[in-house]
């Protein structure tokens, strides 16, 4: 058996939301990595194997 789990990377400033998700992800037994600071973004893409991203496309401090 693969013990390996899928990273999801959550990008949000809410923590909130990102409670909120954690929540729900819950039972798929994935590993789920958090950010709340857009400036983090790459370097937990990069440091990691990330299988999906999910993002708050009205992040506040992110022009571009």
């Amino acid at each position: 058996m693969n013990s390996k789990r899928a990273k999801l990377l959550i990008i949000d400033d809410h923590p909130e939301d990102v409670l909120k998700y954690n929540h729900l992800l819950a039972p798929l037994n994935i590993e789920i990595i958090e950010t709340l600071e857009t400036q983090t973004i790459f370097d937990k893409v990069l440091d990691r194997n990330i299988f999906a991203i999910l993002i708050d496309p009205l992040l506040g401090n992110l022009d571009g």
